[in-house]
């Protein structure tokens, strides 16, 4: 092999050592808080207190698709506010047996809040 020969590849050699190092280091950086989840999923029975759904955190994201569904009782009816990123929005009450759809919506944090005690369910991925 000629001079020139072994000189690219010492270079090739030298810049695959050094991705190896920025590899290495790129993982030993990630905490468990940074791992992307593919979904979550929440649910109370019973719930009594104003509850916030952190799922950015959680996620690790935006969620993007999922539902919130009521599963209380007759009368026994909740209110969602969703915050898309740039704070909370509107209100909207979800009845007894109703399913609200995130289809369409980013996600970053849901909060649920009773008159009386209820049941939810909620899964965004």
């Amino acid at each position: 092999m000629t001079v020139m020969g072994h000189r690219v590849l010492e270079r090739i050699e030298a810049a695959l050592t050094g991705m190896k190092e920025v590899i290495r280091e790129s993982f030993r950086d990630i905490s468990e808080s940074q791992i992307v989840k593919s979904y979550v999923a929440y649910e109370d029975t019973d719930f009594t207190e104003t509850i916030e759904l952190d799922i950015a955190d959680d996620l690790g994201r935006l969620g993007k698709v999922g539902h919130v569904s009521n599963d209380g009782e007759a009368g026994e009816d909740f209110v969602i506010n969703i915050d898309c990123g740039n704070g909370y929005g509107s209100d909207y009450t979800i009845k007894n047996g109703e399913v609200f759809d995130l289809a369409g919506l980013l996600v970053k944090r849901i909060k649920i809040t009773h008159s009386v005690n209820s049941a939810y369910r909620v899964f965004i991925s």
